[in-house]
């Protein structure tokens, strides 16, 4: 029989990172700084299933204009559709170690499929010796599914985005609370 074991994600230990091609030169590296949701594992340390919902307006790109640039060109979220949804919908396996999930992404108020490809859950102490529970998971979005295909103009020296926004989930919990089964 399969069970699942559910943790509640740990903010200090995850990361939600959305990487835009800028064309020409490199890549607009973004993260966010306040979401919350849970993760789900088979016994045998398989991500199976995510949900989370990300703060849009938490974005942080580590550089000031390139922060107040995301935030006005309004790509992820608004005032209208201040949250991101990713939820999973179901999981298979694609390799020994490997598994693709089918996921739901809702932003803007519309929702679309992607696809992310998840490896093993691992368990990690991290500095103040907790025991934590990490799932990584990648997948690439085109973000005009969400009409978010502008095109601004950056102040160095007028590079446009790509499509294309890679997503990169690294998911902790702790494992001494909120497991389930």
């Amino acid at each position: 029989m399969l069970h699942r074991v559910a943790w509640a994600v740990d903010l200090g230990a995850s990361r939600v990172d959305f990487v835009l091609p800028l064309l020409g030169v490199g890549t607009l590296a973004t993260r966010f700084e306040r979401f919350a949701g849970t993760l789900s594992a088979s016994d045998e340390g398989v991500l199976r299933a995510f949900d989370l919902t990300l703060d849009a307006a938490s974005l942080d790109a580590g550089v000031p204009f390139r922060e107040a640039w995301s935030r006005v060109a309004q790509l992820f979220g608004s005032e209208s559709y201040p949250a991101i949804q990713l939820r999973s919908t179901w999981s298979r396996p694609i390799s020994h170690d490997r598994h693709q999930i089918d996921a739901l992404i809702t932003m803007h108020g519309e929702t679309h499929y992607a696809e992310f490809t998840a490896g093993p859950v691992e368990v990690e102490i991290d500095s103040t010796g907790r025991r934590l529970h990490v799932a990584r998971a990648e997948g690439t979005v085109d973000r005009r599914q969400w009409r978010a295909a502008g095109h601004p103009i950056l102040e160095a020296g007028g590079l446009l985005l790509g499509h294309q926004v890679h997503v990169r989930l690294t998911l902790g919990a702790v494992a001494e609370h909120a497991a389930s089964r």
